[in-house]
């Protein structure tokens, strides 16, 4: 089944963020941004890959002056990534940063998706993502 992974797909995500008002000097605000964006993650055979073509667009609402703000990002260049496929899920790893990313694998492989929401409570913060990969050759 590992190698039926291997191949080029969109990659797709949803990201919503969420950071308590910090008191201090200078006191940061709350703050809530959402983020879409797109890339393109292909796959080697030999369990070696990479990202390109990534982009994305949001905003971010602040606590206290309540200004609604555009957010951009993409660029850069290709990210190299390793991953490995067990029982169903495929952990990609993404050499830059050390990301490591598992998705579920569905339709044989045409489809990956992954989900969390994890919760900072030292910071206060959290985060929801949604990351859909659909085939494309």
């Amino acid at each position: 089944m590992a190698a039926d992974l291997a191949g080029t797909y969109a990659l797709r995500g949803i990201v919503t963020s969420m950071t308590a008002f910090h008191p201090g000097t200078p006191p940061e605000n709350a703050t809530i941004s959402t983020e879409a964006f797109r890339a393109t993650l292909t796959l080697a055979a030999d369990g070696t890959g990479s990202g390109t073509a990534f982009s994305c667009e949001g905003s971010k609402l602040t606590q206290g002056s309540w200004t609604v703000t555009g957010l951009e990002c993409g660029g850069g260049e290709p990210v190299g990534v390793t991953w490995v496929y067990e029982n169903g899920v495929i952990t990609i790893t993404f050499l830059d940063d050390g990301d490591e990313i598992p998705f579920t694998v569905a339709l044989g492989g045409r489809f990956l998706i992954m989900n969390f929401a994890p919760f900072h409570p030292g910071d206060p913060s959290s985060e929801q993502f949604l990351f859909i990969a659909t085939r494309l050759k």
